[in-house]
């Protein structure tokens, strides 16, 4: 594999999974703590979402079209690729805007069964997201020996 597709393998995995562990561990939560507002942490903290969404899908798909053209198919790391982008396309197709519309229907406001349990699904699918994307990033895309 020529060093300039190491290079955007790097900088794709970059791209996603620091955006990944930054909007959801650090700035989420910084939101909700340092703003007295929770509607408006959880507005921007929702666009935040979404923009990880953009990129997540992206770079995932980039990502998994270079293993594709190199014949990895078989790797560990592409079943996880696989994995992190059907996640990330149900969070942002699905999980995200049913958030939404909660959130406007006041539903979030009464903290509801059906919001906490949306809620908590979409917490936990992003924990795996986050998860697989820090082993790729720990051990590294399949490379060919030369």
């Amino acid at each position: 594999m020529n060093s300039r597709i190491k290079q955007l393998e790097s900088v794709l995995l970059v791209l996603w999974i620091g955006g990944i562990w930054t909007v959801g561990y650090i700035v989420a939560p910084v939101l909700f703590t340092t703003l007295t507002d929770r509607s408006l942490a959880a507005l921007v903290a929702g666009r935040l979402f979404n923009l990880m969404g953009v990129i997540g899908m992206s770079c995932g798909v980039l990502l998994l079209s270079i293993l594709i053209a190199n014949g990895y198919r078989r790797s560990w790391q592409f079943w996880v690729l696989v994995m992190m982008l059907v996640i990330t396309a149900v969070g942002y197709f699905y999980l995200s805007p049913a958030i939404d519309t909660m959130r406007q229907s006041g539903e979030a406001a009464h903290a509801s069964q059906a919001f906490k349990q949306l809620h908590g699904t979409a917490s936990i699918l992003y924990l795996c997201t986050s998860l697989g994307g820090l082993a790729l990033v720990v051990v590294g895309l399949p490379r060919r020996r030369n």
